[in-house]
């Protein structure tokens, strides 16, 4: 931004953009105003725009000496404020459902844009900012999902729990009457996480999990909720980033990566030593990230598919699906995509790619999923069936896999029923084949499908050499960038 209404998208954040992009990622990004110890030529450089600077009423700062030393602005600032709405207007007018973005961070506010100044809690900005900041984004974002530091969680009160109010929504208010603003749609980043982020002992709110449960004791519904359209809120975050280097060493002696990514439902998480040291090494402690990985976000697999009432111009398919993974699915639009193709040409019979998965989440559990076809050229022999996951919030070039062995993750049609009959006349239902059984990094028991085919898994996922990338789930440790953005 370089003036009032006066904008510089297409030379800050484009670029950005369209690199992710080139590299089949998706962007979740922040802007801040104060990055301590930002810059490498050892100079601060504020991130107030110039023209904020001089004139009427200009920005003033106050200088700290923690994390390496800064410039706090201050939030109070009329004018500040003002073009900070601006900013995010016009941000959200440009980028809102852009699928090159997974998410936006809500920064903006103190240290690194994360809604804390610590030591200095004197330096943050005054709670009637944070929520012009917090409402400037909600009012602005309709389909791209919001995250903000989990540092905000003392003002925030969801509308869950019918009109009751949790006192404690802000801690920094100490008498009625309570902040009455909510935003059920932006979920939290904890950039601490594995640091205080699960303690099986403490309820202190320090935690944040214990944050989580004291705000929205339903967790799953905070995640799900349509909300207008809006959809529910995604977690994720940060390694602590002394940590990043120790967690996935056998000699860790942390918080359990495990239990916290359950307890929260994370679904990304930042980790920039994998990349800057670990690369792709071949070690126990890669092997131990990438498992940590798959612990991340949703992962669709089916259970068993049954095609049924079929005659030559019409059928029904069951598909029994779950999501074993530890998050919903981001994003309201997620659908299951069913083709129907002819055995031997392969040409399309039929389609059906708008039934909707969005219910599947891991409270869930396994769920019938049922697809019903029809079509106006009869056919003598049952047809191939297909399936797919689609999302337009995902662009094609970054498949959505399932998480079941055998299926393609290069976001090709996924065959699931190839057995061919002749279609009877009185209306007989072929038998179809078996489907393949989940992917070999889930845990399977000898249970089967009621067509015989694909094997039980559970929520528990492996990785050795031979399963890598046996299946993709976008939104996990290694399938973000993340850039922060001056304003």
């Amino acid at each position: 931004m370089n003036g009032t209404q006066s904008f510089t998208f297409s030379a800050t954040l484009e670029p950005y953009l369209n690199n992710v992009k080139s590299r089949k990622r998706q962007a979740i990004f922040r802007i801040y105003l104060d990055y301590p110890n930002c810059c490498p030529d050892g100079q601060y450089n504020t991130g107030v725009p110039d023209f904020l600077l001089t004139g009427a009423n200009p920005v003033t700062f106050t200088s700290y000496p923690d994390y390496g030393g800064g410039k706090s602005p201050d939030y109070s600032n009329e004018r500040l404020v003002s073009s900070i709405e601006q900013l995010i207007a016009e941000l959200a007018r440009k980028y809102d459902g852009d699928n090159r973005i997974a998410y936006v961070q809500v920064g903006i506010l103190g240290y690194w844009g994360e809604f804390h100044t610590y030591p200095n809690t004197t330096l943050m900005a005054p709670l009637a900012t944070r929520l012009r900041v917090l409402s400037a984004f909600y009012n602005n974002f309709n389909i791209t999902k919001l995250l903000v530091s989990q540092d905000s969680m003392q003002y925030f009160c969801p509308p869950l729990a019918g009109t009751t109010k949790n006192a404690g929504c802000d801690v920094s208010v100490t008498s009625a009457p309570y902040p009455t603003v909510s935003y059920p749609s932006i979920g939290f980043h904890d950039d601490a996480f594995a640091d205080s982020t699960y303690s099986a002992t403490s309820g202190k709110d320090y935690y944040f999990y214990n944050r989580l449960q004291s705000r929205i004791p339903d967790i799953n519904s905070f995640l799900t909720a349509s909300n207008g359209g809006k959809g529910g809120g995604v977690m994720g975050g940060e390694l602590y980033p002394s940590y990043q280097s120790k967690i996935f060493k056998t000699t860790w002696t942390g918080q359990d990566f495990s239990q916290c990514v359950k307890k929260t439902n994370a679904t990304w998480l930042l980790n920039d030593y994998v990349f800057s040291t670990l690369a792709n090494s071949p070690t126990t402690e890669w092997y131990a990230a990438r498992n940590a990985s798959l612990m991340l976000g949703y992962a669709f697999t089916l259970r068993n598919v049954e095609m049924t009432s079929i005659t030559s111009t019409s059928l029904t398919l069951t598909f029994g699906m779950e999501n074993i993974g530890s998050a919903p699915f981001p994003y309201l639009d997620i659908n299951l995509a069913v083709y129907l193709k002819n055995a031997t040409t392969k040409a399309l019979i039929a389609s059906n790619e708008a039934t909707s998965i969005y219910q599947l989440t891991p409270a869930s559990g396994s769920q019938n999923i049922k697809v019903n076809l029809k079509w106006s050229t009869p056919i003598t022999t049952s047809p191939y069936v297909y399936v797919n996951l689609k999302s337009k919030q995902v662009p094609s070039t970054i498949p959505i896999a399932f998480a079941v062995s055998g299926a393609p993750t290069d976001g090709s049609d996924f065959l699931v029923i190839s057995t061919v009959e002749q279609i009877s006349t009185n209306g007989t239902t072929p038998t179809p084949s078996p489907t393949p059984s989940p992917q070999s990094s889930v845990k399977t028991s000898s249970s089967t499908g009621n067509n015989g085919g694909i094997k039980t898994g559970n929520s528990t996922r492996t990785v050795s050499e031979s399963s890598l990338n046996s299946y993709v789930s976008s939104w996990i440790i290694f399938a973000i960038s993340l850039i922060y953005l001056i304003y």
